[in-house]
């Protein structure tokens, strides 16, 4: 009898371990379906824990799944990237690039803004840009052109008549490329012998 008594309850607990179980629901949908609001009373901060590598997500039915947040840091990622260089010389280092997106942005030895290809490209190909040109406190140019950078890596000129405290904004695109750039260089004069030299770029 012991032994039947066993059995039975055996049984019961495997179909209790694999029924799915509702709250406030007569028909649940998974193992747990709970039809209400959800209360928890504490949680940890584990953002700088590696263990904890998974964000919670829930569809338009409430049905709670995991996704991986490396993938939604690289998708954000993709869809906005923001790259910058600022340093202080008596002259601009043509080894301080920017990358951003498809383009690689520097000063030239003379003070130039310039753009190359990150890799190799099949030929040569011309770049786009709305370019705005301010210096002083009232003086402001707004042009647009092109360019076109080599299929060699090698540095294009974007702007021959840049010069020391000026801002020049460039909004290029790329033939194919779905993305919008948008650069900014900036060389102060700090003192007498040192200048500034900023590069900001983004890519929406």
């Amino acid at each position: 009898m012991k032994i039947y008594i066993t059995l039975i309850l055996n049984l019961f607990t495997i179909i209790f371990l694999n029924a799915q179980v509702g709250i406030n629901t007569n028909q649940p949908t998974r193992a747990l379906d709970v039809n209400g609001d959800l209360r928890i009373r504490e949680l940890k901060l584990v953002n700088k824990d590696a263990n904890y590598n998974n964000i919670v997500v829930v569809n338009q039915d409430g049905e709670v799944e995991k996704y991986d947040k490396i993938e939604i840091t690289n998708a954000i990622s993709d869809l906005t990237v923001e790259t910058k260089e600022l340093y202080f010389a008596t002259t601009p280092d043509g080894t301080k690039i920017v990358p951003c997106g498809k383009f690689n942005f520097r000063f030239s030895s003379s003070t130039i803004p310039e753009i190359a290809p990150i890799s190799d490209l099949a030929a040569s190909t011309p770049v786009y840009f709305m370019r705005i040109r301010k210096y002083e406190s009232n003086q402001r140019a707004v042009t647009q052109g092109n360019t076109t950078i080599k299929n060699s890596k090698t540095f294009s000129v974007l702007d021959r008549e840049y010069k020391l405290d000026q801002v020049s904004e460039y909004n290029i695109s790329y033939p194919g490329d779905n993305n919008l750039y948008r650069v900014i260089f900036l060389a102060r004069k700090m003192t007498t012998t040192t200048n500034s030299y900023s590069i900001v770029c983004e890519k929406f």
